[in-house]
């Protein structure tokens, strides 16, 4: 009766221990993952100029500031114009969808 005990208390704990590798490797991969999706590349003005047509299409991140006075936007379409600028080039950009609270216009 001892030994039967036993072995079930070993098969319980290699339960265990493979229950807590399972969800340790799933908190790594998700921690990983989320990690490659901030880690995105900013470019600057001048950089995104130089490739050119290269990026035509994809969602890019540009750091810069917006250029005053150039914010225009159209309440109706859900439309923002501005420029950016990185103190040497400029770059038009065009923004449709819902504008977040937080940013001031």
């Amino acid at each position: 009766m001892l030994k039967l005990r036993a072995r079930g208390v070993e098969v319980g704990k290699k339960k265990f221990l493979i229950g807590g590798v399972i969800i340790l490797l799933a908190i790594t991969y998700l921690g990983y993952m989320g990690f490659q999706s901030s880690a995105t590349y900013y470019y600057t003005v001048g950089e995104l100029i130089e490739r050119g047509g290269s990026l035509q299409g994809d969602n890019v991140r540009i750091t810069g500031q917006v250029a005053p006075g150039s914010v225009e936007q159209e309440l109706s379409s859900f439309t923002l114009r501005f420029t950016i600028t990185d103190g040497k080039n400029t770059l038009p950009v065009v923004y449709n969808g819902a504008v977040h609270c937080m940013y001031s216009i």
